[in-house]
């Protein structure tokens, strides 16, 4: 199944319990009932959605409403798991996929920087260059440029940048930077760290940084 398949496909059969369970509560048991099923779909849109989505700062917004009882409450939330699904059907998933990415990359970057910060410049390296491998996969898989090589292996961040560059994803320019980037992380990860210094590290973490931000995966 795709992602969008699958995303939906959990979306639908909570939103398809929760529209059988809300016609029949009441009793203690019941409602009990609907605080787990308020739960279910809460963790649903925390799966699937990054923070700075509309979706979870909803959900957030949710929690310190005064709900008078369980089944308030899983209305108000499945309300939320509704719109989600409805937006994923109308193909905003890969929004959702990429907002998702860009939070973890920038977790990482944040880690690479603090480290450099503390004149850890190989670890940051390391971080900042595999972020930058990681992006640079995600962004030939956006682009449905194949991550393996005719014999089944991976394929080389390098050859990445290649073929990302050929399909005009970005320009020579970007291209060629890549490359002095991928040379650093190369250098940190097989111990020459005489072959660059903390201020080309701290380039690189702002550069990937700012890649990212303008080819979004």
């Amino acid at each position: 199944m795709t992602a969008t398949e699958v995303a939906l496909a959990q979306l639908n059969t909570l939103l398809d319990e929760y529209n059988t369970f809300k016609h029949n509560t009441g009793t203690t048991q019941q409602n009990a009932d609907a605080a787990k099923m308020a739960y279910r779909l809460q963790a649903a849109i925390e799966r699937l959605t990054p923070p700075s989505s509309s979706y979870r700062q909803d959900l957030d917004r949710s929690r310190g409403t005064r709900y008078h009882n369980s089944v308030a409450r899983m209305v108000g939330v499945a309300a939320i798991a509704g719109a989600l699904r409805d937006d994923i059907a109308a193909g905003w998933l890969s929004s959702v996929i990429e907002l998702a990415h860009a939070d973890t990359y920038a977790d990482y970057l944040a880690m690479a920087d603090g480290l450099a910060v503390q004149h850890y410049k190989d670890a940051a390296a390391v971080i900042a260059g595999t972020s930058l491998e990681v992006h640079l996969k995600a962004l030939a898989a956006k682009e449905s440029i194949d991550l393996q090589a005719p014999n089944g292996t991976p394929k080389r961040a390098s050859i990445l940048n290649d073929e990302l560059k050929r399909e005009g994803v970005y320009s020579a320019l970007e291209h060629k930077q890549i490359i002095a980037w991928l040379a650093i992380r190369n250098s940190a990860a097989h111990g020459t760290y005489a072959d660059y210094d903390e201020a080309a590290v701290k380039s690189l973490i702002e550069g990937v940084g700012n890649f990212a931000v303008r080819y979004p995966a």
